[in-house]
Order: C-alpha cells, then structure tokens, then sequence
C-alpha cells in the first residue's frame, strides 16, 4: 500500500531501515532547463557486482552491505576496521559526482554542518574522506529505527500528542543548528527519524533526529553560497514559498518546514497534491493548504492554528523564531495534556511569546463566531454612520425625501451593484481566511481593535463638542462655540464619522504592521506616537467642522436678518387723550421688546432671538423672526414649528400667512418630529388654512400623504375648512358623474380654482391616450353630464373674475 505522502510527493520513496541519503531531493533549475535528480525508487543494485562491499575505505571503513542508494551517491553499513564493534553508516558518491565540483562542495558543506552540531537530536557525523580511485565519503552515525515517512506508511498518523513531542525534539535540533548560523532548509517526513527502542520497535513516544543537511546554508557565508538567488533547493511539496520562487529564504524557512512536519503527522498526509513538479511549485506558492480539522476533526484547534500560522505563505505572518514556534508548541502540549487528563507537566514554563496572539484567542472555539459578530456589527456601523450623513448631504443639495418606490429602486439598485463584488468577495473570504485558524485570529483582532477605537473615536467626538459649546463658552466668548444648533449641527455627521473612520483605520493598520511574537513592545513604543497623531488630526477635522458650523450660524442670521427687515415693524398706537370719568379696571397688556434689543437680537440671529423670545414670550414681533431663523436651519423645524404654535396663540392673523404655510408644509414633509408638529398645527392651529395646506400635502405625493388625508376628513378640521374646500371635498367623494349633478348649484356659488379645475378634467377629453398605442383622442370622463359641468365652471369663472382652465 502506498503511503499518502508518497501518493502526493514524487521524490518520496522506500528505503531500508538506516540512515538515509537524501540528496537526490534537490532540484536544480538554472535557466530555461530544470532537472530533477531521482523522482522515483531507483531499482536496486544487487550487492553481489557492487564493487564497494568488502572493500575498506583508507584503511578504516569496512563496508558490509548496502542500506540504500540514491541519484548522486549510495549508503553503506560499514565497520571500523581497528574497533570492530563500531559500526557507521557510509554515504559515498557516484564516482561521476564525485567529478563534479558542485556536488564536492555540497558534499563538504553537509559534513562542515553536521559536524558543527554536537546535538543529541542531530545524527553525528565522524569523517569525511576520498580515496585514491576517486570515491569521496562521509561516515555517520548509524541509526536502527524509522522515518517518519516510513511510519506512517506502516501505522498511519501519530496521535496529537506523539505529534507535538515530535515536533519538540525537531526545535531542539534546529535550535541548536540556527545557533550555528545553520538553516537546514530541507525539513520533511523523511528527514525526521523515529529511533527504535531495545526491543528494535519504534515506540509510542520515540526519541528523534533529524537527518541530512545535505541542502543547509551558513548564514555567516553569504558570499559563498552554493545555491544563489534563481535555484530551487528543497522538495517541492514541503518547500516553503520562498523557497519554490527561488529565493534563499532565512531561518524561517525552517519554520514552515515545522508545521509542514506536523500537518503531515497528525492528517496522514501530504498538505499539497499535484501531478507535475511545476503544478506542485504553483500549489506551493498560491494555494492554501486544507484545514488539518477538516481531514481530522480530533485535532484540536490550538494545534491547527500551530500549524497554520507556521505554514503562513508571508514569513512575517509566521513564527519569527523556532524557540518563538518551540514556546508555542509546548503551550499547546500543555492545553493537550490536560484536556486528556493527564499531570505530567510541560517539558519547561511557556516563555512570553508562548501563546502569540493569545489575548485574540481566549476561547479558540469561539474565534469564527466572534468575526461574524464583529463584522456584522462594524457593518451595521458603517451602515448607520452613512445613513445619519444623509443630513450633512442636505447642507449641500437641500431637503432629501424618498417615497417608498423611489427607496425600493435606489435600494435595488445598490444591491445589484455589490452584488457580484460581495460575493466574489464572500469566495475569498471563506478561502482565504475563513479556512486557516491563524488568519481567522489576526483578522479578528484587527477588526475589533478597528471597531472599539473607531467607536470610542466617535463618541470622545461627541463629548469633545459638548465640553466646547457647554463649558468653553462660558470662559471664551468665541463664534466657533455656539449651545444652538450645538452637537445637532448637520456637518458633524460628516466630519465625526471620519474621525472615527481615521480613528478604527489607525488601529487596524497599527496591528496589522505590528503583528508578530515580538511586536507587543514595539506597540507599546509606538501606541503614544501614533495616539497624538490620531488626536492632532482629529482635532484639526473638528476645528474644521466648528468652523463650517459657524460660517452656517452666520449664514441662517443674515437670512434672518433680511427677512426680519422685510417683515412691516407694527407701529404702536397714540396714546389715548386723558379722559375726564374714571378709568375702566387696567387690563396688564403683555410686555413688548424695545426697537434696539429687537436690532440687537436679529444681528445675532438665533443665538439672539431665543433669549429675547423667553424675556417677551407673547411679543409677535420677536416670535417671527425667531420662526423665519430656525426655519432657516436644516435641522432648525422642529424648533420653527414650536415657536408657530407660540406665535398663532399671540398673533391669531398669522395663520393666513403665505411665508407660514410654506414653513409648515416644509416640515409636514421633513419626517420626524418636525413633521408631527406641523400636521398638529394644521390639524388645530392653523383653521381654514391648516384645512388648505392638509389638501396641499395630500396632492403632494409625500410620505405623510395618507396621514395628511386622514387628517383632513376629520371633523374637527372639516368644521374648521372653507366653504370651498368643503365642496370641493364633496365634489371628489362623489361616487359617480351623476352624482355630482346635485352639488353643481353650491359649487357656483361656494366653489374655486380647484373644484373648477376637478370639473374640468372630467368634462374635457384628452388628445392622445386611447386605442392601439395610446394616440388616439380619449372622451371626457363625464361626457354626458359635460354640459352641467361646464355651466359650473363658466359660473365659479365669473365669479371669481376668470378661471384659466
């Protein structure tokens, strides 16, 4: 049976228990040529006609079988020829390699390496040799036991435990190695070798070493490498993605090569599968490897993460350090092992970079619901900060009303347009980072950094704009501080949803750009710096917005102004001549404003009229100006409707006014409460005008149209409405052209533009809208009763001097 890393790996083969030659892993690419040195099992050489067996080795090396061979050389069980219980095992190269000075230097490089590393978990390397006739040699330690490749093969994956402590053993080996300045740089299953115990079987928990650093690179000696920038050195499907786009890659690389390790361990099987060497190099580079839970569910989830963030495609996104991935490792052998009951304790405390990412991942199990809570929340945010700017859009481009069909097709068509982006989004998402646990916690710690400071962002601005118009004002009498219209002013619902924006986007990249094992104190550094940034530029948009508030402010005060001198000043009466019989009982007459605190007040606007107005609340000639400055406001009719109703109380002969009725209409089509106080007003304080503007609105195609039509046909106002608002109301209840016949004689004498008009239109036909594509003339609605209609409508016209119809 062949093993699942074999299925997807080319290089992969069987060799006899012993210590293994691998060299025939690399893959050389130079120029448009790529040659890959034995992709497969090569057929074994009989030991009867190899000329080596037998044969001692200068005199020191007594070769006594072959334990395997490979594309540049073979591995031979050899004895010491003066200690004969000293066994080695023999790596020697082809004599044609042996020619190739290439291959000598690698050959050198791997001894230098090996031998550099006196490490319990590093198979040793004793000599290293040339004969007279040419063979070069390298002795080793012999080992009895098997590859990981091979157990696997043999028993299938190791359990999590196995697993880790495997892995454990591999950091101690490369720790030791990158001390020496020394990336192995070819780390796979069958590089790790399981030691047999005394009874020749691999046991449960097995000691390790890693093998051949036949592919290992100085980091000291960078100018004589032997593989430069453009070569691929490594096997394909456990390379790291640097290493397959030919560049040289640092220790890192030897972290991928970790979690690769493990994926394989724990699933039985290589990450990336592909037919071809060069499909496998793209898959390497581009594809995501499948989520370890996803083949095996046992796994758990701080193991999955592990390895995923080992296996990070950027190296930056990976464990900076192996003794950062070791750290790591043994927190999650730790969470394992209680998990599972058991109280032997971690092999040493975690150090400080153990659990990186950690205050991200309290509850691992919870990390991909908690990204949809806060994306769905930074959503509804993002949602409702550009649904209140809508206000601020209307300092621009005037009142912004939408009936409902309108909504339904802007809404329409927005969706339509994201849609495709969305989801191909969505496809990216669920690939990208919804498949790998390590992404899935960066993405949600950015995310709710960015959320919280953009919330808290947005609502320090709030406070920040109290403070200034609350409490700075009292000390600092400046125009940029003003308590009316206050925080309510439109532009700040531009000018904070970008600071807040500023405020989340700060955050995000901060953790973005600072993400790593040893980033926390580098965040710590730059917190400050970048927190008094983000509070200057926040400041300076604010200053910016106080500013545009009172440019505003000083706008609505001159169009006050202008309305108010506009506006006839009442000229108070003579007073009566003294008369000579008693004086009648004094009736206290209200207090009036004077000419010049009047003057005063409308060059101040607002800000001037709403004191004077609490000083002489029954004077119409403070009450209106005060009217016509908050109408002025796009958020000021609310407060316009409130003081209508102070000024009708006092000034009953306003409600006929024209500049009134177009306020009122104003605001019934705002929404809101500015909209329940006009339809309040027309429906009781304004008399037959409230009547009038009611029939305006419900023509009007508003959103309030319906409320206004209710309204309408109620008694309190019908009693308050105009003789021809009343017929004209009865003209259109009618339930038929004959019908209406009886009301003709009250229309001639009560009715006016408006009913003539309604009579009109049902008894004038049309040019066009009837027959086969609507061109031809339609009859009038009321043809046969036309006659009577029209009589009424000749009799309203000269009633009322002439009807143009």
């Amino acid at each position: 049976m062949n093993s699942p890393l074999k299925v997807a790996l080319p290089q992969a083969h069987a060799e006899p228990v012993g210590f293994r030659y691998l060299a025939e892993a690399n893959v050389a690419t130079s120029g448009a040529t790529t040659s890959v040195e034995a992709q497969g099992p090569l057929p074994e050489v009989s030991q009867e006609i190899d000329p080596l067996i037998g044969r001692t080795l200068n005199d020191t090396y007594l070769i006594e079988g072959l334990i395997g061979q490979g594309g540049v050389g073979c591995v031979y069980r050899a004895r010491h020829a003066r200690i004969r219980t000293k066994l080695f095992a023999l790596k020697v190269l082809h004599p044609e390699h042996a020619r190739d000075a290439e291959q000598l230097a690698r050959f050198q490089q791997e001894a230098e390496a090996a031998a550099s590393l006196s490490h319990p978990k590093v198979v040793g390397v004793f000599d290293i040799g040339r004969t007279e006739d040419g063979y070069s040699y390298l002795a080793c330690e012999l080992l009895s036991g098997l590859d990981l490749d091979q157990y696997i093969e043999e028993r299938g994956r190791l359990d999590v435990v196995t697993a880790i402590e495997v892995g454990l053993q591999i950091c101690e080996a490369l720790e030791a190695a990158h001390a020496q300045n020394i990336i192995h740089r070819d780390l796979k299953p069958q590089n790790v070798f399981l030691l047999a115990g005394p009874d020749g079987n691999v046991p449960r928990h097995p000691e390790v070493k890693l093998l051949d650093f036949g592919l290992s690179r100085f980091l000291d000696h960078s100018d004589t490498q032997l593989t430069k920038t453009g070569s691929l050195v490594g096997t394909p499907a456990f390379m790291a993605p640097e290493q397959a786009m030919g560049n040289r890659g640092d220790h890192r690389v030897d972290v991928y090569g970790l979690g690769v390790i493990l994926f394989a361990a724990v699933t039985g099987q290589a990450p990336f599968v592909a037919d071809n060497l060069m499909a496998m190099l793209v898959a390497v580079m581009t594809e995501e490897a499948p989520r370890p839970r996803k083949i095996v569910p046992e796994i758990p989830e701080s193991l999955e993460l592990f390895i995923q963030r080992s296996m990070a495609k950027e190296p930056d996104h990976r464990y900076q350090t192996i003794g950062d991935a070791r750290a790591a490792l043994e927190a999650v052998l730790s969470e394992v092992r209680v998990a599972l009951g058991e109280t032997r304790p971690p092999p040493r405390p975690p150090m400080e970079s153990a659990l990186f990412g950690a205050e991200e991942i309290e509850d691992l199990s919870t990390t991909r619901p908690r990204l949809l809570f806060y994306g769905f929340a930074a959503g509804l945010s993002c949602f409702a900060l550009l649904a209140s700017a809508l206000s601020g859009l209307e300092l621009f481009v005037g009142p912004i009303r939408l009936s409902k069909t309108e909504f339904i097709l802007v809404a329409a068509g927005i969706s339509g347009t994201l849609a495709m982006p969305a989801a191909l989004g969505i496809k990216r998402f669920r690939s990208a980072i919804w498949a790998n646990s390590a992404r899935v916690v960066a993405v949600l710690g950015r995310l709710r950094s960015a959320l919280l400071a953009g919330l808290i962002a947005y609502g320090a601005s709030y406070l920040l704009l109290r403070f200034a118009d609350d409490f700075l004002s009292r000390l600092w009498d400046s125009p940029l501080l003003t308590q009316q219209p206050g925080v309510g002013f439109a532009g700040f619902t531009w000018i904070v949803p970008i600071v807040a924006l500023l405020g989340g986007s700060a955050a995000y990249f901060k953790r973005r750009a600072l993400e790593g094992p040893h980033a926390a104190r580098l965040r710590r550094w730059l917190g400050a710096p970048l927190l008094i940034l983000l509070f200057c530029v926040s400041g300076a948009l604010l200053f910016l917005g106080l500013k545009w508030r009172a440019s505003e402010v000083t706008k609505a005060r001159a169009e006050a102004e202008k309305l108010a001198s506009e506006a006839p000043v009442p000229v108070p009466d003579e007073p009566a001549p003294a008369r000579e019989e008693p004086a009648p009982l004094e009736i206290s007459e209200p207090a009036l404003a004077t000419d010049v605190e009047l003057a005063d007040a409308l060059r101040l606007g607002v800000e001037g009229l709403l004191p004077l107005s609490e000083q002489y609340p029954e004077d119409p000639r403070v009450l209106e100006p005060l009217l016509l400055a908050f109408a002025s406001r796009a958020t000021g009719l609310a407060d316009a409707m409130v003081t209508a109703k102070k000024l009708l109380r006092v000034a009953p002969e306003k409600r006929d006014s024209e500049a009134l009725g177009l306020i009122v209409l104003r605001a019934a089509k705002t929404g809101g409460n500015a909209s329940d106080l006009a339809l309040e007003l027309m429906r009781s304080g304004l008399g037959s005008a409230g009547a009038d503007l009611l029939y305006q609105l419900e023509k009007s195609g508003a959103k309030v149209a319906p409320k206004a039509k209710e309204l309408l046909r109620s008694k309190e106002v019908l009693e308050a409405a105009s003789p021809a608002l009343r017929i004209l109301l009865e003209l259109e209840g009618a339930k038929s052209c004959e019908d209406r016949l009886p009301l003709l004689d009250r229309a001639k004498s009560l009715g006016d533009d408006r009913s003539a008009a309604l009579l009109a239109s049902l008894a004038k036909g049309t040019k066009t809208g009837c027959g086969k594509g609507k061109t031809k003339p339609c009859p009038a609605p009321c043809k046969d009763q036309s006659k009577a209609y029209w009589e009424a409508i000749d009799a309203i016209s000269a009633r009322r001097g002439g009807t143009n119809l």
